[in-house]
């Protein structure tokens, strides 16, 4: 193996942590956003989870574009392409719970890791190859 082969594979690994951690870092922004809402002022729930979402979504872009990707500005051309994996992922989630659940009567927890295992591998290879590939 050539030495900037096994360079490549350390960068790309280096870059599926990053990105992982910054999910778990969006989700617990998440739920302490959330928590925080429902606890400090007199809101609902909804709109406390449309808040909550909306502030790790924006965490989680940043640090996805400035620190796992490190794309180099053009949020314009970045920006709406990782909402458009979001909202893949989203489509994706819901698709696999109709499918394994309501269709096909698995346990919920069957479908949930199936979820878990599938959604944020192709939610980190479509912010890879397409939302924060200037190429693409």
């Amino acid at each position: 193996m050539s030495s900037m082969s096994l360079r490549n594979r350390l960068l790309q690994h280096r870059q599926m942590v990053r990105f992982f951690g910054v999910g778990v870092l969006a989700t617990l922004t998440h739920i302490l956003l959330f928590v925080a809402m429902m606890e400090l002022f007199v809101i609902s729930a909804v709109v406390a989870t449309f808040l909550a979402f909306s502030g790790a979504f924006i965490l989680s872009y940043l640090l996805n574009h400035s620190w796992t990707f490190e794309a180099q500005g053009r949020h314009h051309f970045h920006l709406p392409r990782f909402a458009v994996v979001g909202i893949c992922g989203l489509v994706l989630n819901m698709a696999i719970m109709y499918l394994l659940v309501d269709f096909l009567n698995y346990a919920y927890p069957i479908a949930l890791a199936v979820v878990v295992l599938t959604v944020p591998l192709l939610s980190y290879l479509m912010n890879k190859n397409w939302a924060f590939n200037n190429g693409a």
